[in-house]
């Protein structure tokens, strides 16, 4: 679902994706749920941006995590 968001430039759901997440099993609920992160964490990557918050961690590559 996230992914169908993410690859939408106007953040369009088709009916046809809504229906395959349905039928995964995830409730109206559920899916709502996940728009609604989804939306914050638009909202967030926005405002850091335009505020140009400050990193205040260190940065981690692949290779450390490995």
């Amino acid at each position: 679902m996230t992914k169908v968001m993410a690859n939408s430039p106007e953040g369009q759901i088709s009916e046809s994706d809504l229906k395959s997440v349905r039928e995964a099993g995830l409730s109206d609920g559920e899916i709502s749920e996940i728009i609604a992160h989804v939306a914050l964490n638009v909202f967030t990557n926005y405002f850091n941006i335009a505020t140009e918050v400050d990193i205040d961690f260190p940065k981690v590559s692949h290779s450390e995590i490995a």
